[in-house]
Order: C-alpha cells, then structure tokens, then sequence
C-alpha cells in the first residue's frame, strides 16, 4: 500500500526553508524541471567506506554488500505507485567509484586513495513531498515503512503525512520568500588562471593520476 495526497503548494523556495531543520534532508530539483522532491527522516541509513559497513550508525557484517541491497528492496518493495508523479519513495544516495572494486574484485587494482566521503550511501525514505511547479500543487506520499504489520503500517503511514503537513503548516509561519536568489558570486579564476588550471589538469589525466575533475 501507499498513501498520498496532493494539496495546495506553498512557494517551494519557503517550503524547503521549513525543512532545511529536518533531519537527514534530500533534494531532487532541476532549475527548469516540472517536478522537485522533498524527503527527510529516513527509516534505514547505509553507509559504506572501504569495506566496512553501518546500518543506522550501528556497525554490521556484511559478505556482500550487493546481497544486502537486493533484499532490503525486495523487503520494502512497492507493489503501487502514485500514477500522477514521477517521482516515487525508496532509496536515495550514490555508489562511488571506489565500490566498484566490491562488485568486481581485482587483486592488481591498487589501494584507493582515502578519502572522507563514504565509498556508498543510500537512505531509505518512507515518506515524502513532490511539488509539482506546473500546478502548484503538492503530493504528500507515505508507505507506512518500517512497519509490516498491515494496521501498525497504515497507522504509521498517517502519523507520517501528518508529518508531512506539519512542515508545510510551519512554513505558513516563515512566511512567503522570493522564487529565486541572487547572490554576488564571483570566481576565484581570471583569463590566466583558469587555462592553467585547465592545463594542469589535462596533464594530470595523461599520466594517470585522476579520472575526473570537477
């Protein structure tokens, strides 16, 4: 089962003030896409670094991440959608390049540089906001995750659209901001620097010391 409803959309620059205190906060928005989504408070958060393995910032052991991932989706796994979004609940993160290595291990493929970001991280949501900026409206969506039991879930799924409503009814009290910002954004390159910049690092590419670079 899922539960949603579409209400009336505040202006989406003063709703996701609202949120910006919510927990483990994740955007999906585009500058000219119709549709933006909004979720917070995952129910499960994974989170992988060379090998080694959390699960809502408890340590676990995993053989194969890989493993882990197939059935935690079928588990949790939707046999409906919301027909009027595109966007619909479940994981959310990235896997980075160094993860490769766990899908297909290689004895010559030398230790990755360390780095502080996670190798993987996927949260879980159980609940979220799509803000459709055709017609502005808004569609509240809930699954009722992590419960199972058919009642416990519908019960929990409520608790989280009332959620849902909370943040939209304490953006009424922030008030309306504008639809876009302008900010005095200026760069730390001139006509010189950044060809050289650009230079450097298309000799860095040629010896093999970086893939990328952004």
């Amino acid at each position: 089962m899922l539960w949603s409803e579409r209400i009336k959309a505040p202006a989406f620059w003063s709703l996701l003030s609202a949120c910006q205190e919510e927990p483990y906060l994740t955007i999906w928005h585009g500058a000219t896409a119709r549709y933006s989504m909004i979720c917070f408070q995952p129910f499960l958060r994974f989170i992988a670094q060379n090998a080694q393995y959390t699960l809502n910032d408890a340590s676990i052991q995993l053989n194969s991440p890989w493993a882990w991932m197939r059935a935690t989706c079928q588990r949790f796994s939707l046999s409906q959608t919301v027909a009027e979004s595109p966007m619909q609940l479940g994981m959310m993160g990235y896997l980075g390049y160094e993860f490769a290595s766990l899908l297909a291990p290689c004895e010559d493929m030398p230790a990755a540089d360390p780095s502080p970001l996670p190798d993987c991280v996927l949260y879980a949501y159980s609940h979220g906001m799509v803000y459709d900026h055709a017609q502005q409206t808004l569609i509240l969506m809930a699954t009722g995750w992590p419960e199972t039991a058919p009642k416990a879930r519908a019960e929990n799924a409520q608790s989280q659209l009332a959620a849902l409503k909370q943040v939209v009814e304490r953006q009424k009290a922030l008030g309306a901001l504008p639809d876009r910002f302008v900010s005095s954004v200026q760069s730390n390159f001139n006509a010189d620097t950044y060809p050289a910049a650009v230079r450097e690092l298309q000799a860095a590419i040629l010896r093999g010391d970086l893939f990328q670079a952004n």
